[in-house]
């Protein structure tokens, strides 16, 4: 092993410990439990475990039928095992499988750096960006699919640069396999790598006069395609039909809630900040400019630009997270500029600015609010790293949640409403029981899409009469904004689902009211079966002395300006 080679590893293992250091750390001290499309998606991870490790097949027939509802491939529940079975099972232990992502990004980055210099140092200034880019470090600690699809796409490009054009079938072989699963961490996998595909066919392909060699490349991106083919098309195929009319759905609901469209310069925004940042982003354009011209670098610069020209036309709304695959290629454009400008010299000089910047970061995660490491300043300064998730505290959700199981046993609880609220109630429900059965009928609607199996006024409230709980609020300034604040919910729809209630309302009694931010009181309604009265009179009725010489236990005392029995 070579001098520059001991140094590159040494220097790439510091580079894994730092960020792995920084991103178990927040998540060591964050407490905020998952929202939304993260939350369902760590449900589902946690539902595979207990299935394949506790003896749970129930919890294994819920995770095929989310997973084939879900709008989600299902790799990165396969991911998650491996912090899920060491770990004690809870709503924060899935996301810690994402080291294993940072570990791609920063690796497949490294390579991809090299390959295209021939210069170890400029691969490890390329994985020391990458590190630091603020939308990889913000995600990383995010359970949703994002991030793996920017480690999925990284591996992919590396995989296809060591190809050589197709010329090389273990690397062919290897990116086949890659891409088939990529497709299987998000559907739009796809749109970053057609890009670069077809510019390093066209590059390799057109220059070649050697018919053996073209049947050659020619066999091995067959065999890659295959490969790729069979092992995504497993999954997509039998769901093609209901992909498209979920897709039709969601672009009917960015119509409704976008007036303006987003365009290319809104991504470029994005993309500038938060995404890389504008440390990053400018070396970036200078590697786009200094660069040396050659096939590699101009296929990394069309698989860059060509995501920022078409995904406004495939999205109806732009988010940083649509960007995070382009992060890396901006890290390795950035470590080509900076080395065709300064030579080796500054390479040094980079890299130890980076490790300065991570040290700083984990310092400031301890540091006192107002000290002058603190996190806030230094982001809101530098935009060089990304920010902690915020603490989420709502002991709301929590005395919704209690009540619910409490009144409910273990018999299905509905949920009324389209808000942050239900996402922490549903939380703090499954983080007692996974399998409990919750469910938010206004959660799909307010993607658009109405729950089949209710279509008909008779099965709605039949699916609400056989209900142990109904959660719903009162109290805003207009009804739409009591069930969904932010209007996503089709107020047909929720017209329908309040008047099959108001049908079977005799046989439900309010045990519990709960105020809320913004003036909502939110309402907790518990059938009245068999044992409903019983419950309601052990928690209401003060308990008196038996005449035995052993007194029975005192029952918990009731908490009148909690519960309350609506009689109707």
């Amino acid at each position: 092993m070579t001098s520059q080679r001991r140094i590159a590893g040494i220097l790439l293992c510091l580079i894994i410990v730092a960020t792995l250091a920084r991103d178990w750390g927040v998540l060591a001290l964050d407490a905020a439990p998952p929202i939304y499309d993260e939350l369902e998606l760590t449900r589902a991870s946690l539902l595979l475990r207990h299935g394949l490790f506790d003896s749970a097949p129930d919890a294994l027939n819920v995770f095929f039928a989310v997973t084939q509802a879900s709008a989600y491939p299902p790799l990165m529940h396969y991911v998650s095992l491996v912090s899920t079975i060491w770990a004690a099972p809870s709503l924060q232990t899935p996301v810690w499988s994402f080291g294993l992502f940072s570990i791609l990004i920063i690796l497949s980055t490294y390579a991809i750096a090299r390959r295209i210099s021939d210069d170890k140092y400029t691969g490890v200034l390329a994985a020391a960006l990458v590190s630091v880019a603020p939308g990889l470090d913000a995600f990383s600690r995010i359970y949703m699919v994002d991030y793996p699809l920017a480690a999925m796409t990284t591996l992919a490009l590396a995989l296809l640069f060591a190809t050589r054009g197709f010329a090389h079938w273990k690397y062919s072989a290897a990116l086949g396999a890659v891409v088939g699963l990529g497709m299987l961490t998000k559907q739009s996998f796809v749109i970053y790598m057609v890009a670069p595909v077809v510019v390093f066919i066209a590059f390799y392909f057109s220059g070649e006069e050697d018919r053996a060699r073209i049947r050659v490349r020619a066999g091995n991106m067959t065999m890659a395609a295959m490969l790729a083919l069979a092992i995504a098309g497993a999954w997509y195929i039998p769901r093609i039909q209901a992909m498209m009319i979920d897709r039709g759905a969601i672009h009917q609901l960015y119509r409704q809630v976008e007036t303006n469209p987003p365009d290319m310069l809104e991504y470029v925004g994005l993309f500038i900040s938060p995404t890389v940042g504008p440390v990053l982003a400018l070396l970036a354009v200078a590697g786009v400019i200094f660069a040396k011209r050659d096939r590699l670098t101009w296929t990394l610069i069309f698989a860059l630009v060509t995501p920022l020209v078409i995904l406004p036309f495939l999205f109806g709304f732009a988010t940083p997270r649509y960007l995070l695959p382009l992060a890396p290629m901006a890290a390795v454009l950035g470590a080509l500029g900076v080395r065709r400008l300064t030579g080796k010299a500054f390479i040094g000089a980079g890299l130890a600015a980076v490790f300065a910047g991570m040290a700083a970061l984990i310092v400031s995660m301890i540091a006192a609010p107002s000290g002058p490491l603190n996190f806030e300043q230094q982001h809101e300064r530098f935009q060089f790293h990304g920010m902690p998730r915020p603490q989420y505290v709502d002991n709301k959700a929590e005395s919704i949640a209690e009540a619910i199981t409490h009144w409910g046993g273990n018999r299905r609880a509905v949920l009324l409403l389209d808000s942050p609220l239900t996402e922490g109630v549903q939380a703090a429900l499954w983080e007692q029981d996974v399998l409990f059965p919750v469910e938010n009928l206004f959660e799909m609607a307010s993607l658009g899409v109405v729950p089949a199996h209710l279509s008909e006024e008779a099965d709605l409230r039949r699916y609400l009469r056989e209900s142990q709980v109904v959660v719903y609020a009162q109290g805003a300034p207009t009804v739409q904004d009591a069930y969904s604040p932010e209007g996503k919910v089709p107020p047909y729809y929720a017209e329908r689902v309040f008047k099959a209630l108001d049908a079977v309302r005799d046989r439900f009694g309010q045990v519990r009211q709960v105020p809320t931010e913004g003036g909502l009181m939110v309402r907790v309604l518990a059938h009245r079966d068999s044992n409903w009265l019983d419950d309601i009179r052990r928690a209401h009725t003060p308990s008196t002395p038996a005449p035995a010489p052993t007194p029975p236990p005192t029952p918990e005392k009731p908490d009148d300006t909690v519960y309350e029995v609506e009689m109707k």
